[in-house]
This record gives structure tokens, C-alpha cells and sequence, in this order.
């Protein structure tokens, strides 16, 4: 998209340590590299500048948000905002973000993006004159901080942190098998990824069966789709369930007690 947007105190007019790209007022750039700033960088004035060139106001532009969630049937959302820093009225569930992100996904100008590890931002400074900003993904997968798991390949996805949140991530990685899987991870302690709780799920995107996986108990859930809920035995010994484990879970079912099934 190469509309021109013009920065504004308003995108700018966001908490103490928010993560933005460094535009400044009046600097002019594309909605193009806006988005690119937003999905690779996290940049909330990026967030706050679409928002008023797609919605009119940023408050038009949430609600347009909250249309759209409604019709993708995230019945656990609703946003206050259009950057996701805390606000007690924007809220969300890891499997509306599944839901959020399969959506997103299904657009390869999305997946393109996504994907990179970094991006060059060119914009007009008021003055007329240029200037550049060199920005690094927040996804430490793909700046290669850090490495995937053995047979897993990451694809992209999209990294968030509040302090009220703790360190989210929801990922698109793909098995040595070539099935694409998204994965959830939410209220983390720190972008290691300790979870704190129990939210923390894999979503294969080839199959309709959606998997809930809660760390501490170690207990595997379906939540819809084909399989059943939980798990019965007849489907814990399929060799697509075993791969499954196996390759995102890293250990192989050799006795199904140690999963809960019906």
C-alpha cells in the first residue's frame, strides 16, 4: 500500500517504554512500511497511525477490530486499542489469537512478512530532507537468538509484552514433516519462555483438531475438531498423534498413562 501517512502527536502520545520505531512528528512514510514496522518490530506508533488512516480515528478503527473479531468467532476478545498495551477493557485467549493468526496467515503479504528478520524504514522528515531506521525483529527465532527445536522450523509469527501479559508469543513452525502447526504462548515470565501457567497451546493448521496442551500437569486436550476430548486411547497410539508429541512435545508416548484420555 503506498499511501502517504503523516505522523502525528497523537501516535506518539503512548506510556513510558512502549516499543516504537523512532518516527517523529511530521515524518512522512507509507502504510506499507507501517505495517511492516508493526508486524516485524512491534511498533505501537505504527499501530496508532494505520489505525487513523484506515479507521478515520484510531476509536473507529478499534471497533472495526472488534467487528472483525466477531465474524472469526473470537467470543474471548475484545480491544480497547489498536497496539494491545494494557488497558482492563482489551483482553483476548490463546485460542483467539489461533484463531486471529489462521486468519492473518491465509494472506502472503502477511506471510512474506512475518517471516523477516529485519527491516530498513524509509521516511520524509518534515524538512523534506530523508532519513532511515534499521529495525530488528522482536521474534528472537528469526534475528537467530535463538533456535528452534530439533525438526522444527520457524516460519514467523508475532511476539507482544506488557507487563500486566508477560511475554507473549504466537508462532507458525512447521514439523520435520512439512505440517504447519500454529503455537500460543501466553503470560510467560520472559521471552526464554518459562510459562507461568498453564497457557501454552499448539494448533495444528492442516487438520481442524486443535490441541491444548497444559505444561505443569502435563495433560493433552482436544478442544474440537475430530479427535475427542480428552484424548482416548485408540487416538493417543495413531502414528499422527505420536508424531505430534514427538516432534513439538519432544518426547515419544511409550505408555499412554501418562496422558489423561476417556
Amino acid at each position: 500500500d503506498v499511501r502517504r501517512v503523516t505522523i502525528t502527536e497523537e501516535d506518539l502520545a503512548l506510556e513510558d517504554g512502549s516499543q516504537m520505531s523512532g518516527l517523529a512528528v511530521g515524518d512522512t512514510v507509507t502504510m506499507d512500511q507501517l505495517f511492516h514496522a508493526l508486524l516485524i518490530y512491534s511498533a505501537n506508533d505504527a499501530a496508532m497511525a494505520i489505525a487513523r488512516q484506515v479507521g478515520g480515528s484510531v476509536e473507529n478503527f478499534v471497533q472495526m477490530m472488534n467487528d472483525k473479531a466477531a465474524s472469526l468467532a473470537m467470543t474471548g476478545t475484545h480491544f480497547a486499542n489498536p497496539h494491545g498495551l494494557h488497558n482492563e477493557n482489551h483482553y483476548t485467549t490463546a485460542y483467539d489469537v489461533y484463531l486471529m493468526l489462521y486468519a492473518a496467515y491465509q494472506h502472503t503479504e502477511f506471510q512474506n512478512t512475518m517471516s523477516m528478520s529485519s527491516y530498513t524504514l524509509n521516511m520524509t522528515h518534515a524538512d523534506g530532507t530523508a532519513g532511515t531506521i534499521y529495525l530488528s525483529s522482536t521474534d528472537k527465532y528469526l534475528t537467530g537468538e535463538k533456535n528452534a527445536p530439533e525438526n522444527v522450523t520457524v516460519l514467523g509469527g508475532k511476539t507482544g509484552t506488557t507487563d500486566e501479559a508477560g511475554s507473549c508469543l504466537a508462532l507458525v513452525s512447521q514439523n520435520a514433516y512439512g505440517e504447519p502447526f500454529i503455537s500460543v504462548i501466553l503470560h510467560a515470565y520472559n521471552k526464554s519462555g518459562t510459562v507461568r501457567g498453564h497457557e501454552h497451546f499448539f494448533f495444528p493448521i492442516s487438520t481442524p483438531d486443535v490441541i491444548f496442551y497444559n505444561s505443569p500437569g502435563r495433560r493433552f486436550f482436544c478442544l474440537s475438531g475430530r479427535l475427542s476430548y480428552p484424548f482416548r486411547k485408540t487416538e493417543l497410539l495413531s502414528l499422527r498423534i505420536r508424531r505430534f508429541f514427538q516432534n513439538f512435545f519432544h518426547f515419544t508416548i511409550e505408555n499412554v498413562g501418562e496422558l489423561y484420555y476417556n
